[in-house]
């Protein structure tokens, strides 16, 4: 069946202009995403109401409206919150389908595709914030669903530099790196806890913080003096991942939460302490990571540009 149907004149016009004019603009789908999330964002924010159906309210029936409530939030933020990773998913096969070069690019021009990117990110997940926002009515339900979000989005930000970097890997190889990262993380911490026994959050935060850093610079050394190798490429891909999960760390060192733990930084990250869409949030999980992600998108693409050196 065909998509032309769905697909209106003037936009087809927008784009053809985009593809011969503005290669990065037409790369990231940004007009064609907009048009589908702003027309659905619009639709269940002024309809979505009408989908949800409730008991009458009343103090009597309290009980039972708070668990229809739990249903709807099933019903209208956990499976379009699924339905939308994966539309994200599809907008990364998108991105991994075109060539386009980047060499020309300045310093500000990475930082402006990263948060180009992050727009496209942030407008797929728009539909489902206007479903949930339109049918979800008690308040701890509401701020549940708007914790999820705040989590989703701290991990969706790393889809922003994925389009610089997902064409050097296979789907099933980008996977097994995910999950080696993981189970190596495990495994430090298995160490620590049980067999150094070290029980103190501090110290074992800090000792990931400090393993990744390594890693890290291990990388932006390979790369710059251009000996990276595959597996090289793979540690830069756990890296660019990881990034949202150091940041908490770093925040809590530079005391903007005052005494409090690691745990707390942590739980303030990712939507846990009751202050969604916190203007720290925004600066430290969102705005700082796009930056770094400009940088790192930079530093990685022009080293790939070049030969690499052999011994």
């Amino acid at each position: 069946m065909s998509t032309d149907i769905i697909k209106p004149e003037f936009l087809k016009k927008i784009d053809n202009y985009l593809l011969t004019n503005s290669p990065v603009l037409w790369q990231s789908r940004i007009i064609w995403v907009a048009f589908y999330s702003l027309t659905l964002f619009g639709i269940f924010f002024m309809f979505g109401d009408a989908f949800d159906f409730e008991p009458y309210y009343s103090y009597e029936y309290n009980y039972k409206y708070y668990h229809g409530e739990k249903n709807d939030q099933m019903i209208f933020f956990f499976i379009p919150m699924f339905l939308s990773v994966l539309m994200l998913c599809y907008w990364l096969y998108t991105q991994f389908q075109q060539r386009i070069d980047y060499s020309k690019l300045s310093l500000m021009g990475f930082f402006g595709t990263v948060l180009l990117n992050f727009i496209c990110v942030g407008l797929i997940f728009l539909p489902t914030f206007g479903l949930t926002i339109s049918t979800i009515d008690v308040g701890r339900v509401m701020e549940s669903s708007m914790e999820g979000f705040q989590r989703v989005l701290t991990f969706a930000v790393a889809a922003s530099i994925l389009p610089f970097m997902i064409r050097q890997f296979s789907l099933i190889e980008m996977v097994l790196t995910v999950f080696f990262g993981f189970i190596y993380c495990l495994g430090v911490m298995l160490v620590l806890v049980g067999l150094l026994e070290i029980r103190k959050e501090s110290l074992t935060v800090s000792f990931l913080v400090f393993n990744y850093l390594v890693f890290l610079g291990y990388v932006l050394v390979k790369f710059g003096n251009r000996t990276y190798t595959q597996q090289t490429k793979r540690l830069a891909l756990l890296c660019v991942l990881a990034l949202p999960l150091i940041i908490p760390a770093f925040v809590s060192y530079l005391g903007f939460h005052g005494w409090r733990s690691f745990e707390y930084s942590y739980e303030y990250t990712f939507g846990f302490k009751g202050r969604e869409f916190s203007s720290l949030w925004i600066v430290s999980s969102v705005v700082v990571v796009l930056a770094i992600y400009g940088w790192l998108a930079r530093f990685i693409y022009r080293a790939t540009l070049f030969p690499i050196r052999r011994k």
